[in-house]
């Protein structure tokens, strides 16, 4: 099952495509038992994500599609940086 988390769309999301993802309401709702996160948007509201923001999750693969993610160094999560640099 996949999980998104998206304000500006989740009313479109939720008509069209209800039955294929479960729409969360926030951030931490669509991370909660999660096996992989993908920050898709670089939006300020991820941009302000901490490593603490992310501990209900049941994997620890994240993927930063933006690289706006800034972890310590030495974090249990894998963060994979895609894009520009790569």
């Amino acid at each position: 099952k996949v999980a998104i988390h998206d304000p500006s769309a989740i009313s479109n999301i939720k008509r069209d495509y209800g039955s294929v993802f479960q729409c969360a309401e926030s951030v931490k709702e669509c991370l909660r038992d999660s096996n992989v996160c993908v920050i898709a948007t670089p939006w300020q509201e991820y941009k302000n994500l901490q490593e603490k923001d992310f501990v209900e999750m049941k994997g620890l693969i994240i993927i930063d599609c933006w690289r706006i993610l800034q972890f310590p160094l030495n974090t249990k999560f894998k963060i994979i940086k895609i894009g520009i640099g790569n």
